[in-house]
Order: C-alpha cells, then structure tokens, then sequence
C-alpha cells in the first residue's frame, strides 16, 4: 500500500496511509477510501481526492480480496493503469483523469471476473481493445469522450452487457449487431461509425482505377478541393457581413459607448429605461442586442406557449431566432462538464434557435432554446487561441468542479484554434444591470430593498468563494460588473465571467476587463487582488444609489461617477440623498448608509488604503443581517441543549458563516427524536435557521476519518441534494447542520399539513417530486457507487419539500459512519425484504426504499413500512399489488390529484413503483432503469 501510494506525485488526502505497520481496516482509523469487508480490504475508492502522478496499481495485486477501484475524478496521468494483474478484479473506475495512449489488444484477457471498467473522458487513443468485447463478464462499459479510432470489436457475450456508451470518439464502420439492443446514443458523435443501426449505409471499398484514370481522379479531387475552399470563402464573407450589421445596428442605438454587452438579458419586453444623462438610449442598447428590442420581440411574447408535459418542454422563451440557428461550424463536439440542464451536442446547438444577445470586447453572446425546451447561453470567445486544448481542458474542467449557490458553473465548452465556445445556463430573469437599469416591469418593481440586500449579500459570497478557490491568480473575478451578475428567479445573484484573466491573450482586448478600469489599473498598468474589490464596490454603490456608474463607460462620459458622488456626500453627511427613492421607505436606511461606507471603502482609489476583501465580506454579513427575518417557532429553554466544546467545522458559506457558540444561543425548536438521534431547528442572531442533528451512533471512528467524509459530502451539489453547512466532533456524539427548509418534509406536506402546502401538492407537482427524487438518488448511486448503501435511510420525512415543490433529500451516506449497533437497522434500507429475511442490504434495498415513496405520492396513504411494527398505515406494496393484478388501478390513486393530471401517467408510475419494491432483489427493476422510465412518463 506504501509503494502505490508513494507512485502519486500528489497524494495529500492520503494522510493516514503511513508505512508503520498500522491496520487499514482498523476500525477506529480506516485509512481514507478504503473500504473493508470483515477485516479485510474490499474496495479502494479515491475518487475526487485530488490526486496526481502515474499510480502503481500493479503492486495491488498481492490484496487477493481486492474486488474493486475507483480513482475518478482526479489529475492522474500515463498509460493504462496495470489493472490487467488484479485477477480477481470485478469493478475498475478510472474516468475523468488524463490517461492516455493506445491500450494493448491482448490488455482485458486476464480479468474474466470484470463486470464494470468505466475509463470515459480522458486520453486513450487506437483500436477499443478486442479483449474488452471477450470479456465474460462485463455489464457496464463506459469509453465516452476519448479518442478511440477504428471498428467496434465483436462483443459475443453482448446479452449480460447492460451499459454502454461509445460516444464522442473516432470509431468507423459498421456497429456490430450484438450491440443493435443499445439507444443510438451511445454512438453518437463517431463521424464514420455506419450500419443499418444508424440508419447509415456503409460504404463498400472501391475498386482501384486503373494507372491511365489516374490523373484524371487527381484533376477531380482537386476540383472538388477548389470548389470547396469558394463554398468556405463565401462563408466566411457572409458571417462577417453579418458581424458588420449588428455592429451598425449597435452603433446606431448608441452601444459604442458600452466596454462590453451584457449577456443574457431576455428580449421579449420592450425596454423603457432611465439613462443617464445625454445617453437616453445606452441602458437600453447595452441589454444586448442592440435594436433588437423593439415591438417585434412584443409579438413574439405575444406567440409564446408552454408546453406543459411530464418533461415540462418549452418552458424557457425562444425570442427572436437569427437565422433559424446558431452560428458556426460543427468540428468535433462540446465537452460536456455538467449534465444537470441535460446532455446535448454541438450539432444540437447548430439546430436550436439563437438569439443574438451581445458583442464585446471578447467576443459574441447567443441564447440557443434545444430541442428540448432548454434554453442555454452560447459564448464565442476570440481571445483564447494562444492555449493548447490540453491546456484548456485543464482550465474549463477547472471550473466546472465549482459549486455554489452564487456563482453560474460552465454546462459544456468547445475548443477551436481560432475560437472558443463557453456554454452555460440561461437564467431568464437576465442582469443586474438590466432588471436595475433597463426593466420597467415586474422584476423591476420587485427589486426591493431585501432583494436588493441579499443581490449585495450573493454577490460577496460569490466573490469570497472565487478568491478562496483561485487564490494564487492575479485576478479571481477579473469582470465583475452588473451585466455579469445575473439574477435568478428567486433574486439569488449569480456571477459570471469569472477566472478569465489567465486565459486571454496579452493583447489590448483583455483591458475589457472592468477590473482595468480599477485607478491602480488606469493609473499604473496594474491590477491585483484588490482591483476585484474596486468592481465589487461599483455594484454595492450602483444597487443602494439606483444609479448607471459611468464607469462602465469606456470614455466615462454618460452615466455618473458614484465614486466620487458618494464620496462627496459621505463626507457632507448627506447620505440619505445618496439612496435610491425607490427603496429609501422600504427598508433601514441605517442599513443603506452603511452598505454606502463600505462600498465607499471598497473603491479607494489607493489599493492600499482600500478594504480587504474578506474584511467587506465581514461587514456586510454584519452591518445588514436582516434580523427578525426568520421565524423563530417555538423556543425551548432559549437555547440549543450541548455544550461548547471546540468549534463548528464550516464547509458550506452559502448560509453566511458561525460558530458553535452562535448556536449555543440561538432560539431552538425541537423538531424531533430519532433512531439516530435528535433534530432541532435553531434561528441564529442573524435571522438565519438551520437544523442541527445530534447523532450518538458516530462514536467509533477518529477525528481524522470523520473530517474526510464530512468534507466529502460537502462537495456534493445537486438541486435535489441538502449539502451539509457545517459540522461539530465530540467523541460521544457529533453535530451535523444543515439547511432549514421551510415547508417541511414529504412526509408532512402529504399527511400532516392541511394547509396552502397541502393543497398545492397537485399532481404536477407531486411528479416533479417523483422526478427530483429519482434524479437525487442516480446522483448519489453515481457518487457513491462503490458504498453498499448510497442514501440508506430515504422515505418521506428525509425528502425536504423547496418553496417550487423541488424535493430535497437528506439523511443519505450514513451507513459506513454508523457503529455496527442494532441503531443502524433503523435506517430505512432494513425495511427491505433482503434485510428482513436474510440481514442483508444491497444498493437494491435504496431502491425498495424509493419504490415505497412512489407509490405513497401516488396513492396518498401512509405507508406500513414506516412503523416499527408494521401495526397502523397502508402495506402499499401488497395493496398495490394486487389491485395492479386485477387491472383496478384508478382505485389507487389518491381522489385529491385523480382528475388533475394525465391518470395514465399516474398508472404507469404505479407499475413503476410496484416494480422497484419487488420482494426478490433480483427481480425488483433497477436503479438506473427505473429513472429512465420515471423520466419518459
């Protein structure tokens, strides 16, 4: 174990691993990502830890009880890892590293017991070996984005193989037929893949022409040559035409005075605006597209629908389409970085309608609407060709691992010598400096003095979270400007742009960047750290005053000079001026006009004299706490029970940041007592709640082993997933906070509450909860997919219900924390028939569990399964059953949604549902399968 951890070049999770002749499998100090199986090692999982080097899996092959490895998600390098010593090796995951080279023919003969090998998004070029298609095995197959070439070799053991996905690769002709079982999916974007699967004819070799045709075939190939380059040419001539017309157009309604477009600011209104002063039409020009915001675009929301099935298909507005589609050639594909929005390619994009949104200084903006209904932000990006792709993978993976409530995540990109595509989500609502500037409408009138406070509060978390992750760079942000905060429907800010400064070329353009517009920067040539807070003190002062900075301005003329006007009036004690009339009776101007101090110390014109960023962090959390926010419910002895020893661990800032002695004083509700322990809400000083779990069952493991996993669930981010805030270790006993979520559990909103939230559970609500759920647990059995256990413990009252009806799962991954005690059968999974008869819990039994949920949405009642004993509720499973056996299905279905929605879609999630809670594991539908069909209904 020494010598494999010693082949990483970068191996600092590993802290544990030391070469003292300490036990592995310890149980009070189990080294990090080593799962054992009665006192031996089983599992090796390393996934995401960071690790770099070329690792020496060979030497792991004296462990003959070693069944399974995960190193995914790390910066691992080289050849194909030695995986081919391991003989009784059944699982290898090595995807999303950068391996690289041809892996041998003969590589796969000796692991006759593989079922699973996932090595998808790296660097592995040649033939797929023809060893993988002779494994007797194999049921999953994951080779997606690699540059694998040449045919698909025969797999005659096709009929076990339940998993597979090809694409994005080089692969050519024809698809084998024991592989026709398979979606077309899984080949997709393989230019020369062919075959009657595809629907593709396959091209039969031609014949040799004889010696005298020769100069004939070269004349026609360079004809077909000449007319090709005339075709490009003309291409190119009527892009740039183009480029040329939306500059006039920009020109004409004054956007020569903007640095750059504000990107994503939706079309479909008629702007009205308050410009500044001799540029009435520069808010309005600068919220995009330049003229494209006149009464067409009214017509055009005037023709909007919304398609209202299971898939809630075109929900987002189209606009007005330029062209049809998107411009630009299909070479290669997208890299897709984050799935949450769905999967698309580049030739999707090519398809979609576009919106032209913007030109600036680094390049052009499109919203593309998919297909699908989705819509997206498409960037071209001019300024990056001095990279290689390596290079730029690097960097785009980079920030895709980013996660945060405050900060918008890149979907997908595409990389081109001459240019770059940067795709992310398209956020309707559109830019701060839109809905402050340019809307006269509802989200105008809805920017009160609260939501203007938490933009401010998101917008300095955002920033602390990208000085934090990108601490070495010159410039974390480095455009921090209102038209890149984009604003979601809850006016939870998001920023954008972010960590492009060491990508751009040293050229004039990167000098679009507001961070040059900082005094050091204008003055010296010079940007640092503190220019990014320059640019976060433009904001704070142009939310409170409501005013256009010139600033923004690359002459300065239009608009007005907060800086100076806010400086001037601060030192008069006039600042009551300084507030926008809009909010200056909506809220504390006491508040205001010390967020206008500290925006004023933000813009110092000598940095050195400036506030440092985390201290303007500090100050805005406590100079605008927005106290008696929250309700505090009912207090309980005015205090959480416990004692103050140590401090909390944060992981999560996302809802501000305390200590333990914050929670010690907070108001407490019990929210109730556990098999694991107890819940209580606690409403912090600030007005924020949390819920702090007291769990006993933790006692048996080190400080050390707990941190890993506590950390390793901060990581996680999902809609549908509760990521813990913080943490607290006491030998005896720890503290686990997390989020409170308002409306409660499923568990409550379906039996106990008879109130709005009751009512509002529709049936399309009630199948978005359907859906969120089943996406939360294919994450989780993604993330987890070594553990016996992914979630564990999932019924409804661990399903959270979100102010949209979005669930929310929690209580999951508990299983390897717990004590080997009689405590641990509390966990929902050993309501399981396995674990009822035969003590045993597979990641099956996870799916039991949501089988159980289905079917009590559905039917309304409360499930037997929940109770101790059984006594009391419904055995939905055996009900279900039955009426499903006698063609009684409309019997099932809770009164209260049967004539609200679609009773056939309801029906056949009740045969879903009946077939995930199967008695018999192997019979019961599984995981993966069970998603794809709750997302086709």
């Amino acid at each position: 174990m020494a010598v494999f951890k010693n082949s990483f070049t970068k191996s600092d999770a590993l802290f544990n691993w030391k070469d003292d002749g300490s036990n592995p499998c310890d149980p009070n100090n189990v080294w990090v990502g080593i799962i054992c199986s009665n006192g031996i090692i089983s599992t090796i999982n390393l996934s995401g830890l960071d690790l770099e080097g070329q690792p020496n899996i060979g030497v792991l092959e004296a462990i003959d009880s070693l069944k399974a490895i995960s190193i995914e998600n790390n910066s691992i390098s080289g050849p194909m890892p030695e995986i081919n010593r391991l003989r009784s090796l059944k699982a290898f995951y090595g995807g999303s590293n950068w391996f690289s080279g041809v892996i041998p023919s003969d590589f796969f003969q000796t692991l006759g017991s593989l079922k699973k090998l996932w090595l998808q998004h790296n660097n592995f070029s040649g033939q797929i070996p023809k060893s993988i298609g002779e494994l007797p095995n194999l049921k999953e197959l994951h080779l997606e984005y690699n540059d694998f070439s040449g045919h698909i070799p025969p797999f005659p053991e096709a009929d076990i193989l339940t998993t597979l996905n090809l694409s994005n690769n080089k692969l050519q002709g024809e698809i084998p037929k024991s592989l026709h079982k398979f979606d077309n999916r899984v080949f997709e974007n393989n230019a020369e893949l062919c075959g009657s699967k595809l629907g593709k004819e396959c091209k039969k070799p031609s014949n040799q022409r004889p010696n005298s045709e020769e100069p004939v075939s070269e004349s026609r190939s360079s004809t077909k040559w000449i007319i090709m380059i005339v075709v490009v040419a003309l291409l190119i001539l009527i892009i740039l035409a183009r480029a040329t017309h939306v500059e006039q157009d920009n020109r004409k309604w004054g956007k020569g005075h903007i640095d750059e477009a504000v990107v994503n600011i939706p079309t479909v209104t008629k702007k009205t605006t308050t410009a500044p002063p001799n540029n009435s039409n520069n808010n309005s020009s600068s919220s995009s597209s330049g003229n494209t915001t006149g009464t067409s675009n009214n017509n055009n929301n005037a023709n909007d629908t919304e398609n209202k099935d299971a898939s809630q298909k075109g929900v987002a507005q189209t606009g007005r389409p330029v062209a049809g589609s998107l411009p630009g050639k299909s070479v290669g594909d997208l890299v897709m970085v984050n799935e949450e929005r769905g999967v698309f390619g580049l030739q999707d994009l090519m398809k979609a309608a576009a919106e032209v949104l913007g030109n600036g200084g680094l390049g052009s903006a499109y919203k593309a609407t998919l297909a699908s209904g989705v819509s997206v932000v498409v960037k071209r990006v001019r300024e990056m060709n001095q990279m290689t792709k390596d290079v730029f993978d690097t960097e785009m993976k980079k920030l895709a691992k980013l996660r945060h409530k405050n900060i918008l995540t890149p979907l997908a990109y595409h990389f081109r010598k001459e240019e770059k595509l940067l795709v992310s989500e398209y956020v309707a609502r559109g830019s701060l400096l839109y809905v402050l500037h340019g809307d006269r409408g509802n989200s105008h009138a809805e920017l009160t003095w609260p939501n203007r406070l938490k933009i401010i509060k998101g917008v300095a978390r955002g920033m602390g979270f990208l000085h934090s992750e990108f601490s070495l760079y010159p410039l974390p942000h480095g455009n921090l400007k209102s038209s890149n905060v984009l604003i979601g429907s809850d006016y939870e800010p998001l920023l954008s742009d972010y960590a492009f400064h060491p990508l751009l070329n040293s050229t004039p353009t990167v000098q679009c960047m507001f961070a040059f517009k900082s005094p050091e920067a204008t003055l010296n040539q010079q940007v640092t750290q503190k220019s990014d807070v320059y640019c976060m003190g433009i904001i704070i002062l142009e939310i409170i005053t409501g005013k256009y900075p010139s600033q923004y301005m690359n002459n300065q003329k239009g608009g007005t000079d907060v800086v100076q006007w806010v400086k001037s009036a601060l030192a008069e004690k006039r600042e009551k001026e300084l507030i926008d009339p809009e909010i200056s009776s909506g809220g504390s101007t006491g508040d205001m006009e010390k967020l206008l101090h500290i925006g004023a110390a933000c813009t110092e014109s000598d940095p050195d004299e400036r506030m440092d960023l985390k201290q303007a962090i500090k100050r805005i959390e406590e100079d605008a706490s927005q106290k008696g926010v929250a309700q505090t419910g009912r207090p309980v002895a005015g205090s959480l029970p416990g004692k103050s020893v140590g401090d909390l661990v944060m992981v999560n800032e996302e809802r501000g940041v305390f200590g333990l002695q914050d929670l010690m004083k907070a108001a407490a509700e019990v929210l109730g007592n556990g098999g694991l322990g107890s819940a209580y809400k606690a409403t912090l000083a600030s007005g924020v709640s949390v819920v702090v779990k007291r769990v006993r069952e933790m006692n048996q493991m080190t400080k050390d082993v707990f941190d890993t996993e506590m950390k390793k669930l901060a990581k996680l981010r999902h809609k549908n997933i509760l990521t813990p805030l913080a943490y607290h270790f006491r030998k005896e006993e720890k503290l686990l906070v997390s989020e409170y979520v308002a409306r409660g559990s499923l568990l409550y909103v379906l039996h106990g509450d008879r109130g709005n939230s009751h009512a509002e559970l529709t049936w399309p609500n009630r199948l978005k909860i359907i859906k969120g759920v089943a996406r939360g647990m294919g994450f989780l059995h993604s993330e987890f997919s070594l553990y016996p256990l992914p979630h564990g413990n999932l019924k409804s009252s661990n399903v959270l219900i979100g102010s949209d009806y979005e669930p929310l799962l929690s209580d999951y991954a508990f299983h390897p924390l717990l004590n080997s005690t009689p405590t641990v059968q509390c966990m929902f999974a050993f309501k399981s028939p396995e674990a009822t008869l035969n003590q045993q819990v597979t990641q099956k039994s996870d799916v039991y569990c949501m089988g159980i949920i289905i079917l009590e949405i559905i039917t309304g009642k409360y499930p037997s399964q929940y109770m101790n004993n059984q006594k009391g509720g419904t055995d939905v499973v055996q009900w279900v059953k039955s009426a499903l056996a006698e063609k009684r299905e409309k019997e099932l279905i809770d009164p209260e949604i049967s004539s609200g929605g679609s009773t056939g879609d309801m029906e056949k999630l009740l045969h879903i549902g009946a077939a995930c809670t199967e008695s018999d594991p192997d019979e019961r539908m599984d995981l993966k399968q069970a998603i794809k069909r709750i997302e086709e209904e």
